[in-house]
């Protein structure tokens, strides 16, 4: 945590959600890499969150990767006294839920000798994140238990479930809550958190298009030109 507030600090950008990290329950961040053991959050800057249908440029990349998640808009502000959090408490304060990509860079990275603290001074590869369109009742919805489905060029390559992330895209948002509640911060309205992928990374190629669905909350999609 010391690691992320220090680069954070460094970095003249507006805050304005948070990521929840080494959520999955299959093979936690970037497939391969076993060293980040214990759940962190990070930052989301406003000038790297972009809409749905986003072109991304490969040139901005040294090897362009992409995670599948849901996305929470928060809705109205935490109150520091109803701490600790739990499903029921941040659900409250949720105005809608989307599907969104984490759009990463590993820079071609040797897995076989990463370290943690490196990972972290990276961000964690995080350069942005592309959100679908606001659903607004997704209470109506099992959120803990959506099946969801990557297709690339028209051809569905990837499935998987939202309980991926932690058994409920909730709970990321839980521990992000609680996270913050114990260094003295909240949650506020507008924030967005991307509560982890859903699926393992995939590294697009130059001509993709790439369509995350999630059973009931829709679809986005990005093109990776040159």
């Amino acid at each position: 945590h010391r690691v992320i507030v220090g680069i954070n600090e460094l970095l003249e950008h507006r805050a304005i959600g948070w990521l929840a990290h080494a959520t999955h329950l299959l093979y936690r961040r970037g497939s391969q890499c076993h060293l980040v053991t214990a759940k962190f959050c990070e930052a989301v800057f406003k000038e790297f969150i972009y809409s749905n249908n986003h072109t991304v440029k490969a040139s901005d990349f040294i090897r362009f990767g992409v995670e599948f998640e849901v996305a929470f808009e928060i809705g109205t502000d935490f109150n520091p006294g109803d701490a600790p959090f739990d499903q029921d408490k941040v659900a409250q304060h949720i105005a809608a839920a989307m599907p969104a990509f984490e759009l990463i860079d590993d820079r071609d990275a040797d897995y076989a000798h990463l370290d943690a603290a490196s990972i972290l001074t990276d961000r964690c590869w995080c350069n942005g994140i592309v959100l679908g369109d606001r659903i607004e009742d997704w209470r109506k919805l099992e959120i803990g238990n959506l099946s969801g489905e990557v297709v690339v060029n028209g051809t569905v390559n990837d499935r998987g479930n939202t309980g991926a992330a932690l058994g409920n895209p909730l709970n990321s948002v839980v521990f992000v809550a609680n996270h913050l509640a114990e260094r003295g911060q909240v949650l506020k309205a507008g924030d967005v958190i991307m509560t982890g992928s859903a699926m393992k990374t995939q590294f697009s190629n130059v001509g993709d298009q790439v369509t995350y669905r999630i059973e009931g909350l829709g679809e986005v999609s990005i093109t990776l030109t040159e």
